[in-house]
């Protein structure tokens, strides 16, 4: 596992993790909504 924390995340991988993030939470209609209701975008 040392290994493993040692390495660097390299930007693309760290963007396609954000990216993947983004769409399963959207997915959720109560996430959805408690963000809206806060001001923040779906976009």
């Amino acid at each position: 596992m040392d290994a493993l924390m040692s390495k660097k995340l390299t930007p693309n991988f760290i963007q396609l993790t954000q990216d993947a993030c983004l769409k399963a939470f959207w997915r959720k209609r109560a996430l959805r909504t408690f963000l809206k209701q806060h001001g923040i975008s779906d976009n």
